[in-house]
């Protein structure tokens, strides 16, 4: 089975395209800041037995990062959601 993982799991693209991987086959690593906090549809789909792990990582801190690619193994796919906006002066930025 292939493993996908995914980042900025806790709203908006990320637990629906977790779930979608999840649904298709794939053994999913769902990751956000905070697991403890996760979306509702992610804890429903672990909660029917679909191979979807959630772990805490943090994309701007590189210990976060190692422990969570040490603990996810062999990763087949990788969905890169994390990030954040912030309004600026100027306008938006990353």
């Amino acid at each position: 089975m292939p493993t996908a993982l995914v980042t900025g799991c806790s709203s908006g693209f990320g637990p629906r395209i977790a779930l979608r991987f999840v649904r298709g086959g794939h053994r999913v690593i769902a990751t956000m800041r905070t697991p403890a906090a996760q979306p509702d549809e992610l804890r429903r789909a672990a909660a029917e037995g679909l191979p979807l792990t959630v772990l805490p990582l943090d994309v701007c801190d590189a210990a976060s990062v190692a422990a969570a690619v040490r603990e996810a193994g062999e990763v087949d796919v990788l969905v890169n959601n994390a990030g954040s906006s912030r309004p600026t002066s100027s306008g938006w930025s990353a």
